[in-house]
C-alpha cells in the first residue's frame, strides 16, 4: 500500500475511533417570566397480578394535562416554576372489567431549574445531584415530570 493510502487510511480511522476531539454543545435553557407551557401525559402499562394460583391481567392508563408556568427567572437563568397536572383520569381494566376514575383534584408543584435543565428544588426541598427522582420520596410523594424543555432563544 502506497505511503498515502496508509496515511489517509490512519486519518479516516482516527475520525471514526473518536481521536479528533468533538465540541460539546452545552444545553442552556431561555425560560421568560411569564412565559406558560400547555402539555399532553399519557402513559400506559400491562401488569399481571398473581395471587393463590390465579393470574389476572391489569391494564392501567392514565392521562392528564400539564402546565408549567414561569414566576420568575433569576440573573443566571435559573428558573422559578409551577408545574399543574390537571384533568386527570385514571382507566384501569382487569379481567375484562373496565373502570375510569376522573375529577380527581389537580396536583401543583414548585420547583426551581438551572439554566442548564438541572431540577434544584421541588416544593421547596432541594433535589440532591439534580435528580428529581431521589427527592421525589423526600418532598411529598411520587411525582412524575416530564422532559419536555421550553425552546432556546
Amino acid at each position: 500500500m502506497p505511503p498515502l493510502r496508509r496515511l489517509v487510511l490512519v486519518l479516516l480511522v482516527g475520525v471514526a475511533c473518536g481521536v479528533t476531539p468533538v465540541q460539546a454543545q452545552t444545553l442552556s435553557l431561555a425560560y421568560r417570566h411569564g412565559d406558560t407551557f400547555k402539555y399532553s401525559y399519557h402513559s400506559t402499562s400491562k401488569h399481571t397480578i398473581v395471587t393463590g394460583g390465579v393470574t389476572i391481567p391489569a391494564d392501567l392508563e392514565i392521562t392528564a394535562a400539564e402546565t408549567v408556568t414561569v414566576n420568575a427567572v433569576d440573573t443566571s437563568g435559573t428558573a422559578d416554576l409551577t408545574l399543574t397536572l390537571s384533568h386527570f383520569a385514571l382507566k384501569t381494566t382487569s379481567a375484562g372489567i373496565s373502570n375510569t376514575t376522573t375529577g380527581m383534584p389537580d396536583i401543583t408543584t414548585a420547583m426551581t431549574v438551572a439554566s442548564d435543565g438541572r431540577i434544584l428544588s421541588l416544593d421547596g426541598k432541594q433535589v440532591p445531584s439534580g435528580n428529581p427522582f431521589l427527592a421525589a420520596s423526600g418532598a411529598g410523594g411520587g411525582y412524575f415530570i416530564t422532559a419536555v424543555l421550553p425552546p432556546t432563544r
